[in-house]
């Protein structure tokens, strides 16, 4: 079916000497764009990881808590099931867990190099900088597979691994209220 009444408007509209003028693109005008491109994004969804988890990850003790669920039933998986038969790699959960464990682990070796880095930056810088550090050095008892896994993980210009180690980062930071850490593991505040 043709939308002749808009083919007729658009034809007429197309053939239009008027000047939009300055006051055209309002900012009511500009606030229903911007709606527009939060609901339609053209680019990929750089959260959609972090969006993965459930809701009952709000700090690093219940992410941890969580990654270990997914390695318990890592153990528990028979060796004759394939990955895409299996439901933990259907749903997502698998990707998940290698993605923060690849991510935790990088954040480790860069905060205890032996020249540690300036903790004077952006939490966006930290995880970038956290990236890029992963991404030349790869850890050496990594078998092949593994190594394989770090390498995909932390390629450059992956933006969604550096949006999955700024929550890490999140859920290390101090409490705003309490000047503690949100770790319920660490109540001191320091990582």
């Amino acid at each position: 079916m043709v939308n002749q009444t808009l083919l007729t408007a658009l034809r007429g509209y197309d053939g239009e000497n008027t000047q939009l003028g300055d006051t055209f693109f309002t900012d009511a005008v500009k606030a229903t764009l911007s709606d527009a491109v939060l609901k339609f994004n053209l680019a990929p969804d750089l959260f959609v990881d972090i969006g993965r988890l459930p809701p009952k990850v709000t700090d690093f003790a219940t992410l941890v808590a969580f990654l270990g669920e997914i390695q318990d039933l890592l153990s528990k998986k028979d060796n004759k099931t394939k990955n895409e038969d299996w439901e933990v790699a259907k749903d997502g959960r698998l990707r998940l867990y290698k993605l923060y464990v690849c991510c935790i682990h990088a954040l480790h070796a860069y905060v205890t190099t032996a020249t540690p880095p300036s903790y004077a930056v952006t939490p966006r810088a930290m995880a970038t900088n956290t990236c890029n550090h992963a991404r030349s050095n790869v850890p050496e008892d990594l078998g092949g597979k593994a190594k394989i896994l770090w390498e995909k993980t932390f390629a450059s210009g992956n933006p969604r691994t550096v949006k999955v180690m700024l929550s890490v980062i999140y859920f290390l930071r101090p409490s705003p209220a309490a000047g503690n850490n949100n770790n319920n593991n660490n109540p001191t505040g320091t990582a």
